[in-house]
């Protein structure tokens, strides 16, 4: 379920930029998603609508529950889930 939801978030970020293909901060950004899940178990945007959670994705609106991840591993997810990479 991780690679078609990763697809999915991958095909949104890349129409957004406006340019043909893409770049390495898309695959920074995917990085980022991977790494919530993995960490969390479930995708940082993930609603029960698709077109919900497209609109999630497009201003970047994620959450981390409540968990024992440590702060260092937030902190790494939150700098590649970005709009705009810094």
């Amino acid at each position: 379920h991780l690679i078609i939801l990763l697809l999915k978030y991958y095909k949104v970020n890349i129409n957004n930029s406006g340019k043909k293909g893409h770049s390495y901060e898309v695959d920074v950004w995917s990085l980022g998603v991977i790494a919530y899940a993995l960490l969390f178990g479930r995708p940082p945007f993930e609603t029960n609508d698709v077109k919900a959670t497209y609109e999630k994705i497009k201003i970047c609106d994620y959450s981390f529950p409540k968990s024992n991840v440590s702060q260092a591993a937030k902190d790494f997810i939150s700098k590649m889930l970005k709009i705009v990479p810094s």
